[in-house]
């Protein structure tokens, strides 16, 4: 009577275990695990950007840089002068005030291409800029790239 018991329990065991390898495997497939599945997506990545401190609302990434277009935000309280962004560490001069809410929109210069149509890219951001009202440089460092595709 013991042996059908523990034999019972072994194979409730067992089966457990193989559901529970059944649903990571599933849920890395499906991209529940960002780092197993390949990082941030776009959609991801553009709902963290659009309502950060100093948002990306649209960005139009190509291979000629002077065709490379990012809109930023202001969606503080307070009037900013937004001085540059670094892109993985190359740098986009802006030199333009934004009250809260406005948007400008600023070509990518030398700083944001990329090298193949169709690729993803994903971009480290950090924008420098000024609070107007108080004189502070600041600085605003993403905690989730910019991603998106590579257009011509």
């Amino acid at each position: 009577m013991a042996a059908i018991r523990g034999q019972a329990a072994t194979e409730y065991i067992i089966m457990f275990a193989v559901a529970v390898i059944i649903a990571i495997i599933i849920a890395g497939v499906l991209g529940g695990f960002p780092t197993i599945s390949g990082g941030i997506g776009e959609r991801e990545s553009s709902a963290y950007w659009t309502t950060s401190q100093i948002a990306i609302t649209k960005h139009h990434i190509s291979l000629n840089s002077n065709n490379s277009v990012i809109t930023f935000r202001n969606n503080q309280n307070y009037p900013i002068f937004l001085e540059r962004a670094t892109f993985n560490g190359a740098e986009l001069v802006i030199g333009r005030t934004l009250s809260p809410g406005a948007s400008v929109e600023v070509s990518g210069g030398d700083a944001v291409w990329c090298p193949l149509p169709g690729a993803k890219y994903y971009f480290n951001v950090t924008i420098y800029y000024t609070d107007l009202e108080s004189g502070s440089e600041l600085s605003f460092n993403g905690e989730r790239p910019l991603v998106g595709m590579c257009q011509r």
